[in-house]
């Protein structure tokens, strides 16, 4: 089976407003990479496409996409 997880509750800069309490997710994710040797894929858009082919043989990957969202 293959999972995929897209944590939704932290702060972006521009969307989510200061008195929320979030926090941005960049030190988590610099963790995961640092301490726990996970793949961290930085993505430069708001958008992501994924594929069995894509996730086939990942362990702990992370896509990050930073401050990087669409408005609708």
């Amino acid at each position: 089976m293959i999972e995929a997880v897209i944590p939704a509750h932290y702060f972006l800069n521009g969307l989510t407003t200061e008195v929320s309490g979030l926090e941005s997710a960049d030190g988590w994710v610099n963790d995961q990479e640092k301490v726990h040797h996970a793949d961290v894929r930085r993505l430069e858009r708001a958008d992501l496409t994924l594929n069995a082919a894509e996730l086939k043989g990942s362990h702990q990957r992370v896509y990050y996409f930073g401050d990087h969202f669409a408005k609708k």
